[in-house]
């Protein structure tokens, strides 16, 4: 679901500060500075190698990739820039366009 927030959020940013409109960088920049970092992931990699009974319903795993193990996955790897603040991506571009109107 990161697709779909990240694109509604990206929208708000827009309606609120029209000067990135025509500029995705921009407002991707936004977004990204506004994210909430996210340390400590805990959550393991799937195996291929494990075909081991399914883990509550008992069903064979024939192609492996059916159950979690090893390392975790990095943080970088499982939260990107971090996670979609709307708020603050909004706010921040309220504040940005605020300024701006000020200096016209």
């Amino acid at each position: 679901m990161a697709t779909p927030h990240a694109s509604a959020v990206l929208a708000l940013i827009a309606s609120v500060h029209p000067e990135p409109r025509g500029n995705p960088r921009g407002l991707v920049q936004v977004l990204k500075d506004t994210a909430r970092d996210v340390h400590g992931n805990a959550t393991p990699v799937l195996s291929a190698t494990d075909t081991s009974p399914g883990d509550a319903n008992g069903l064979p795993c024939t192609t492996g990739y059916c159950h979690l193990g090893g390392p975790a996955v990095s943080d970088i790897d499982a939260y990107g820039a971090g996670i979609v603040d709307a708020g603050r991506a909004v706010g921040a571009a309220w504040t940005m366009h605020a300024a701006r109107l000020s200096r016209c």
